[in-house]
């Protein structure tokens, strides 16, 4: 009987308070709610208070948050804590119980309160945009469909991304630049895409970049999606993701896409111009993206091929038969130039890379230049190479083991062979065994695809980890398996991924800063910028 249980709620034993509070529990009487009040507000107990509190919070009463908001002035810190946190809980907040928690002391309701408040207002406007959309798109003919895609086009998860914007190609839509917004155009009707420029080229890298991780397998369907990025990135001219293709042609594994990223370096102009002319001598692909540059330089460097004794005569024929092309499109030959030869060029920087280095050296893109590119190694190195990437793929590592280590026999220095290798000690658990090759990767490469080698750092620190050292005994390993190595923004890099995995992130956010300062624009900044920003979020590594 709900008067017998309120006549215990008076009680003077705190046993029979707590009783009358456990029967109150299911009750949806008023008049329970407002013994509750008074219990949560008055009662000399705070154990008898919390439960009041508790009970109340599952009442459901209109009043019962503004009884929350009143017992964060209880004198008990527990019980204070305890109404945070049902508040925080509380489901069912209306915009006006926020702004009533804007008022309160406790900074971390503000700050939840102003969250929340941003959230509604932001469902208001997407409500509002999707109204207005809905209107504007049966003027213009955009089916809902449509609609969908495009707004998954603003989804920040790249994979979301790509297939929507392949799923509008399909459908006859293109994606195109105007000004600093992305449109996408449908027989001469355009429709804002919902992205910036700089949104759509920080995508189209990050869809390009995600594949030059050492060892990370192609699939079917991201080989598709890698194509269709390089295809985009070629077609509206992004010169700003230069870098990353051509990092893209330096990984075995990407083979499958190499036509694609030398048509985009074609499409994208001069930038790409010293690269290309530096692989032509083993590439049609590159001859003809020189040919499609079109720039005195590129035609300079066509002519030097066409007539070079020293290269392969189906790459001479395809200069020549371009040249020839272009001669008659234009009624007078193209200008001799004197321009430095492929093989010239490939001997100097040999030389250059060759030459001893004195204490620290920081190493940027800029002074990779020209010379930013492959490992050429023996066709027979390659192969086995590849069958100990197959076989390490299908956790075969004693006979992936054995194929890198004759593949080091023809090509003792070959950095992707040191690389297989260490990865598949660390499959077979000989951590120590690993950072050896890992290091050794690093060691043997060129100077001049010394950017591609930034990101085999990594591998020296997930090998580390994988030991599951004490902290300091991570870093210092790290230090020590580095010791002699270039202090590069991929050193940085993996270090400050290091701090971050052993829980200092104020150190980690240090060294990707250092990251930043050394290369703003290299393949270790994208990854250094985001998670500067989750370090500062208070985001863990995952």
């Amino acid at each position: 009987m709900m008067w017998l249980t309120l006549r215990k709620l008076r009680s003077k034993n705190v046993e029979d308070r707590l009783r009358a509070l456990r029967e109150l529990g299911g009750s949806t009487d008023d008049r329970a709610f407002e013994a509750l009040r008074t219990t949560v507000l008055r009662d000399p107990s705070g154990a008898v208070r919390g439960e009041a509190l508790l009970t109340l919070s599952r009442f459901g009463h209109v009043s019962s948050f503004d009884t929350l908001i009143e017992s964060l002035r209880d004198q008990d810190p527990a019980i204070r804590k305890l109404a945070t946190d049902l508040l925080i809980d509380r489901q069912d907040k209306t915009e006006a119980d926020l702004r009533k928690l804007l008022a309160v002391d406790d900074p971390q309701l503000r700050r939840r309160a102003n969250d929340e408040i941003r959230v509604i207002n932001e469902r208001k406007e997407r409500v509002r945009i999707e109204l207005l959309e809905r209107e504007a798109d049966s003027k213009i003919g955009v089916s809902p469909k449509v609609r969908s895609l495009i707004n998954e086009l603003q989804d920040n998860h790249t994979k979301v991304f790509s297939a929507a914007a392949r799923a509008l190609e399909k459908l006859g839509w293109t994606i195109n630049i105007s000004s600093t917004n992305v449109v996408l155009e449908n027989r001469g009707k355009p429709v804002s895409a919902g992205i910036t420029y700089d949104t759509l080229v920080d995508r189209l890298g990050r869809i390009i970049g995600i594949y030059l991780l050492p060892g990370e397998p192609s699939y079917p369907d991201d080989i598709e999606e890698m194509r269709w990025a390089l295809g985009t990135a070629g077609r509206l001219r992004c010169t700003r993701l230069t870098n990353k293709i051509l990092v893209s042609l330096g990984f075995g594994t990407n083979e499958p896409v190499w036509p694609q990223a030398w048509a985009a370096l074609g499409s994208i102009g001069s930038s790409a111009v010293d690269e290309l002319a530096t692989r032509a001598a083993n590439s049609e692909a590159a001859v003809i993206a020189l040919d499609r540059i079109g720039s005195s330089e590129a035609i300079g460097y066509l002519q030097c091929i066409a007539v070079d004794p020293k290269l392969p005569e189906s790459i001479k024929k395809v200069a020549s038969g371009l040249i020839a092309s272009r001669a008659v499109k234009t009624g007078k030959p193209a200008a001799w130039q004197g321009t430095e030869t492929p093989e010239a060029k490939a001997r100097r920087l040999r030389e250059e890379a060759s030459q001893p280095h004195k204490g620290i050296k920081i190493i940027t893109s800029g002074q990779s230049g020209a010379a930013y590119g492959i490992q050429a190694i023996d066709d027979r190195a390659m192969e086995l190479i590849q069958s100990g990437r197959s076989a390490r793929q299908v956790s075969d590592f004693n006979r992936a083991l054995s194929l890198y280590r004759q593949a080091l026999t023809i090509e003792p220095q070959s950095v992707e062979a040191h690389g297989g290798l260490g990865a598949t000690h660390v499959g077979l658990g000989n951590i120590d065994e690993a950072v050896k090759e890992h290091r050794l990767s690093i060691q043997c490469a060129p100077e001049y695809i010394i950017d591609k080698v930034q990101l085999l750092y990594l591998n020296i620190a997930h090998s580390i980890l994988k030991k599951g050292l004490s902290p300091s005994a991570t870093i210092q390993g790290f230090r020590a398996a580095t010791n002699g190595l270039l202090q590069s923004s991929g050193y940085h890099h993996a270090l400050g991924l290091l701090y971050w995995k052993i829980g200092d992130p104020i150190k980690a956010r240090s060294e990707f800063q250092e990251v930043l300062k050394i290369e703003p624009n290299g393949l270790c900044s994208e990854a250094a910028r985001e998670w500067s920003t989750k370090i500062d979020r208070g985001e863990g590594p995952g």
